[in-house]
């Protein structure tokens, strides 16, 4: 066939395509059009509900059982997030503040130092660090009380969330208003200097809250005896023991990374900036770390604000960040009504702010700010209306989407790839029965879809998720087809 006459064959079909898959949609129906995808969905899972929006004009082209209310797993970020955004705003900041009942007195405090925090989910230790040097900037190189922790904007003061009843895993956050790198210690441990020798074990942040015994040495080669660190409880002191055992071969192991949340939030932000204090020059003369309130008549010396909402949100979606999520969630809950700041606050803030765009109440369920629940019922149709109120709505647009993973990039669907041209950017959730997806789907040069879809009793979670993608990667022709004349 010659050159030319091919090219105009493909410019025809090219052309008419459209109209062909438009003309087979109205024939068959949308259903029979994603039948092949709804059918794998369907055999991977017990439960399946989906729904495809056309953006910007927040219109649905498809819906299978959208409206009913499905453990959605972490889509209940998407929620926590389009509740603060439009509450509190992309430019809110977190403060940690310290206080003192006499304020310094040339270059010393006379009695203690007070920290306290409103929930800051971000605060890492490198920023605590930030803080102790901005006092002794101030002048301060004394502190001649102790390190008190004031936890009391949050209550209770300390909570953990739980999974199905336990609660020894790192994803299950430990939270508190004064909260230091997430509440959680990286340990790491290395081979010894030769075989027989203890391993090296090290932890960050800096400070004196671990009370370590190593009880696990450098093995030889076919080292089998796996390494094993856990907590043992709280110390009267308020010291966190851990012990460490197994063996850890001497060569090609490299360093081991293990991370653990603590048992006791507030004594170890105050180990933690006790340490840090000294480290920026500021000796601490009286009795070690308390938890107490600031008192009455204390006086504020210094605060320092966090990273903006849209900022924390980055990390709280991308990577779906359980602790950052219940922390913004408390803390809406404080800001927007009164403190001491609770979940439950919060969750009422999460209720209004979807009221307002007319989701029924029956819809939605919730009783956590991360979707670390399975008591979180959420329909499809509830998720399809937040991301087509947030695509229409400027002032939190940029800060929600650029929070949001990007397929084959990063965050969550780094490793999903879809054809050529093809852009998600979504919310994962997962559970071990629990495949969902929520996000937006962009065809190069195209408008721009909504799709959510939620699995419960899911049988096969690697076909789930496929099964998933697979649906996604047909959405933008589906629209394509169904908006043609």
């Amino acid at each position: 066939m010659p050159k030319m006459v091919f090219v105009k064959i493909l410019k025809i079909l090219l052309y008419i395509g459209p109209i062909l898959l438009a003309s087979a949609a109205a024939a068959a129906g949308p259903e029979e059009m994603l039948r092949p995808q709804l059918d794998a969905l369907q055999k991977s899972a017990g439960d399946v509900g989906i729904q495809v929006i056309a953006l910007p004009s927040g219109k649905p082209v498809w819906e299978y059982r959208a409206a009913e209310p499905l453990v959605p797993a972490s889509l209940v970020k998407v929620l926590t997030s389009y509740a603060a955004l439009k509450r509190l705003g992309p430019g809110h900041h977190y403060q940690t503040s310290l206080w003192a009942l006499d304020g310094p007195k040339g270059d010393a405090i006379p009695g203690d130092l007070w920290i306290r925090g409103d929930g800051d989910p971000y605060l890492v230790a490198e920023k605590a660090s930030a803080l102790a040097a901005a006092l002794r900037e101030s002048g301060v190189r004394s502190i001649h009380g102790g390190i008190c922790i004031d936890n009391g904007a949050f209550s209770p003061p300390s909570e953990r969330v739980c999974l199905d009843g336990q609660c020894g895993r790192n994803y299950e956050p430990v939270l508190s208003a004064t909260a230091v790198d997430f509440n959680s210690i990286t340990f790491r441990v290395s081979p010894g200097a030769k075989t027989g020798s203890p391993v090296r074990v090290s932890w960050s942040p800096a400070g004196d809250y671990v009370r370590m015994t190593n009880r696990a040495v450098t093995g030889g080669k076919g080292a089998k005896t796996p390494l094993r660190l856990q907590s043992l409880g709280m110390a009267p002191d308020g010291h966190e023991k851990f012990e460490l055992t197994g063996r850890l071969p001497a060569r090609g192991a490299g360093e081991r990374e293990f991370r653990l949340n603590v048992a006791d939030p507030a004594f170890f932000a105050g180990y933690t900036y006790k340490a840090l204090l000294r480290e920026a020059g500021i000796e601490i003369r009286g009795a070690g770390v308390k938890v107490c309130s600031v008192p009455a008549g204390a006086k504020k010396i210094l605060e320092s604000g966090s990273q903006s909402l849209g900022e924390i949100l980055f990390g709280l979606n991308r990577y779906s960040n359980n602790f950052m999520a219940e922390m913004v969630l408390r803390n809406m809950g404080g800001r927007t009504g009164e403190f001491p700041a609770t979940a439950e606050k919060g969750l009422a803030v999460v209720r209004r702010t979807l009221g307002s765009l007319g989701i029924p109440e029956g819809e939605v369920s919730l009783d956590c700010g991360s979707g670390l629940s399975r008591n979180c019922r959420v329909s499809p149709r509830t998720f399809g209306k937040v991301l087509a109120a947030v695509y229409a709505d400027p002032s939190i647009a940029p800060d929600f989407m650029a929070s949001l993973a990007v397929s084959s990039q990063d965050g969550t669907l780094r490793r999903r790839a879809h054809p050529p041209g093809i852009v998600l950017r979504g919310k994962t959730g997962s559970l071990s029965d629990v495949a969902a997806i929520a996000g937006y789907v962009e065809e190069a040069g195209r408008d721009v879809c909504a799709v959510t879809i939620i699995c419960n009793d899911v049988r096969d979670p690697a076909a789930a998720k496929a099964a998933m993608h697979a649906f996604i990667d047909r959405a933008p022709g589906l629209v394509r087809a169904l908006a043609a004349p």
